[in-house]
């Protein structure tokens, strides 16, 4: 009889300990986007990277920062929550040091010429596309990129026709109609799949095919909730993308095969699940494998990549 009592005090403390646990990771909520037809977003992002390559035994080192601060118009949303949204650039600043000497697009204060590696940004600036996003944050449709870029190309004081192809493919290898929407949905494809408490876990996985490609494995938890904010913590694994096509420049094609992580904080606003802020921190490395460049097809080279991420 002792025992039974024993283990039955043994099972009611369990059980206490169990629902004190479950009462302090609190009510579970459905994290998803819940957005409004006829509302606005002002967003600030940045991107700071150090970008280091050895070729030939000599290493090199680029730095890259760019601002952008851009308008999110919700015009639509349908039944199933589906929004299509208008994306409008106000400002974008960008600067680049390396090999190669300094780059520098200020749309505020922009130069007489534009630099084939910023006419992308120029490109962005002068025009609007639309977005449809899913509750789930995936990139339902794009639309207007690839016109936009090519229009604003064509408007551009570009010295002679092999410029313009230059500055052409540059914007699209970066800012392409594919290019934009896996980057939008690797920092929107964040949300799980059912509701979350405190302390619960849920992961996805995002492809990226163009830039630099790789597999995104992402690791979320909701770290707490507090005031209407649910902040959730964000570790990613990469790995090499080994399906994507390499990048052309003219005849010269670039494979990147990298991995590393990406860790970082995120608040969302619990009402629409949209991201207040976040930041997140880059770390890859891997190689460049090269075809077509005079004297150097076929060679590889190792990179690294370190960068912080903002938005807000």
């Amino acid at each position: 009889m002792k025992n039974v009592k024993t283990l039955f005090n043994c099972i009611v403390i369990l059980l206490a300990v169990g629902i004190l646990i479950s009462c302090g990771k609190g009510e579970k909520i459905q994290l998803q986007l819940k957005l409004k037809e006829g509302s606005s977003y002002e967003i600030k992002a940045g991107a700071d990277q150090k970008i280091s390559q050895t070729i030939q035994g000599q290493k090199m080192d680029m730095l890259q920062k760019t601002t952008m601060e851009y308008t999110f118009a919700v015009e639509k949303v349908e039944p199933n929550g589906n929004a299509t949204a208008k994306i409008s650039y106000n400002s974008i600043k960008f600067e680049q040091d390396g090999p190669g000497g300094k780059i520098e697009y200020d749309s505020s204060n922009p130069p007489a010429k534009i630099p084939p590696a910023a006419a992308g940004f120029a490109a962005l600036k002068e025009g609007t596309f639309t977005v449809i996003l899913s509750p789930e944050g995936r990139v339902v449709d794009m639309k207007g990129i690839d016109k936009m870029l090519d229009l604003v190309i064509e408007k551009l004081d570009l010295p002679d026709e092999a410029t313009r192809i230059q500055a052409k493919e540059n914007a699209q290898n970066f800012f392409g109609e594919q290019v934009m929407k896996e980057m939008m949905e690797s920092m929107m494809a964040i949300y799980p799949e059912k509701p979350v408490g405190v302390g619960d876990t849920w992961s996805k996985v995002v492809l990226v095919s163009k830039g630099f490609p790789m597999i995104l494995t992402n690791n979320f938890t909701l770290k707490k909730r507090k005031n209407g904010i649910a902040t959730v913590e964000i570790k990613s694994s990469v790995q090499p993308y080994p399906e994507a096509a390499p990048m052309e420049m003219g005849p010269i094609k670039l494979k990147y095969e990298l991995s590393g992580t990406q860790e970082g904080t995120m608040e969302l606003e619990e009402a629409t699940g949209w991201s207040k802020r976040a930041t997140i921190k880059q770390n890859f490395t891997g190689t460049v494998h090269i075809e077509g460049a005079p004297q150097m097809s076929g060679m590889s080279f190792p990179m690294t990549v370190e960068g912080t991420i903002t938005l807000e």
